[in-house]
């Protein structure tokens, strides 16, 4: 599958996301209690892409690190640095295909808050902030301590919510940002190899996030659009562990221990709720 992922200026640091729904985090970042707020600080968006190879956006996410000088960046530094993160995939690419992706990197915007608001204002609306936080907390419920794929997750939400499940995946999203789900690719990529001789000659391949099997085989994949998808062989009865595949981990414990924007309170807030 693809995603969306952004860069986000805080009031911390730059923090990097990924998205199932966009419409949920501009909700959660830019909301209507921010705009009526005139001492609050909107924070800085950058549109990295709003699809990308699921497998690809994790890479970014995992290896971003904030930097001071990112508060001064153009849009072609934000290109550079999506380039340089994502050249060990597009190595992997056919080489007749590589320029497909050259749309990848024109896709990048900064955007401002009032840009923001007037896409919410003209794109459809995601659920009454109540009935989504509702959804949310029963996907969280139902996914502590587990780790599915997408179809598992629908699976089980079929199961104890009956066939009304909702847009779980606008669900996920607040479950995400409120700190109890993570968003995960079905393969993990190798961490650098620093051995001497012939264990640094040998390729390294994915590894599977179900089974902890190597993923050496690789084709064209229609979910994300890559021609060099690795996927994991040993998992295939339980349900293909492909590069691009979510992985939804939910969290061990029932209480809310932090939000991406501050207290439970706050994150509340966003949505026109109380604690």
């Amino acid at each position: 599958m693809q995603i969306a992922i952004y860069a986000i200026r805080t009031s911390e640091k730059w923090e990097c996301r990924l998205s199932l729904d966009l419409r949920v985090d501009f909700q959660w970042w830019y909301g209507k209690k921010r705009w009526l707020d005139e001492s609050a600080n909107n924070p800085i968006f950058v549109l990295l892409s709003s699809q990308m190879p699921l497998g690809w956006a994790v890479e970014i996410r995992e290896k971003f690190r904030s930097i001071n000088e990112m508060n001064e960046w153009s849009v072609r530094e934000w290109q550079n640095y999506v380039f340089l993160g994502l050249r060990g995939f597009l190595l992997q690419e056919p080489e007749v295909s590589r320029p497909q992706w050259g749309a990848l990197f024109k896709e990048i915007q900064l955007l401002n808050g009032a840009r923001i608001r007037s896409l919410m204002e003209m794109g459809s609306t995601v659920e009454h902030g109540a009935v989504l936080m509702q959804q949310a907390e029963l996907l969280i419920q139902c996914m502590e301590g587990r780790a599915l794929l997408a179809g598992e997750v629908e699976a089980l939400l079929a199961e104890v919510a009956g066939e009304d499940t909702g847009d779980w995946r606008s669900a996920a999203q607040l479950g995400v940002l409120l700190g109890r789900l993570r968003l995960e690719a079905g393969l993990a990529q190798p961490a650098p190899r620093h051995s001497p001789g012939w264990l640094r000659r040998r390729a390294v391949a994915p590894r599977c996030r179900r089974c902890g099997s190597e993923a050496r085989s690789r084709t064209a994949c229609a979910a994300c659009g890559s021609a060099a998808c690795a996927y994991c062989e040993a998992c295939l009865a339980m349900g293909r562990s492909r590069a691009c595949a979510l992985l939804l981990h939910g969290a061990a414990g029932s209480a809310v221990r932090g939000t991406a924007g501050g207290a439970p309170t706050a994150a509340l807030d966003r949505w026109g709720l109380s604690a």
